[in-house]
């Protein structure tokens, strides 16, 4: 038992170790890069920059404001279907994904959450953000 725990603590503590870990799977603000700007007064474009070999799925984007869930007024990217080892069919994206929403002058804060996984099968947990829309650039 003596062996076991110091191999485990020599495995956590080997910076060799630790980088080929973060090589094999990046965090989620790697494998999905977020960016929001301002469009004018009262819209926004929400983007995902998308490593290679990581998807989103379309089902897991939700963005609210005090319990009114927004809706996009124009996506930039397709939603490919594939065989999902967690969820079956799904649609998905790759590459990038941009959401256009319109806001309320007076909205305080935004609640944007998402889901993805990558093609090894490694899934992440939902990501949640917040943004407040007067503090945001304009594009």
């Amino acid at each position: 038992m003596l062996f076991i725990s110091s191999y485990a603590s020599v495995a956590f503590s080997n910076p060799l170790l630790k980088q080929l870990e973060k090589q094999s799977v990046p965090s989620a603000d790697e494998a999905f890069i977020f960016s929001a700007h301002k469009l004018d007064e009262g819209s926004m474009i929400l983007t995902w920059a998308l490593k290679e070999n990581c998807f989103l799925y379309e089902n897991k984007f939700k963005v609210d404001s005090d319990d009114i869930e927004l809706e996009p007024f124009d996506i930039i990217g397709e939603a490919v279907e594939i065989q999902d080892i967690y969820f079956g069919e799904v649609k998905v994206y790759f590459n990038l994904i941009s959401k256009k929403y319109k806001f309320q002058d007076e909205t305080n804060e935004i609640n944007i959450t998402y889901q993805g996984c990558n093609e090894k099968g490694f899934c992440y947990p939902p990501i949640s953000k917040k943004i407040k829309p007067k503090n945001l650039n304009y594009l």
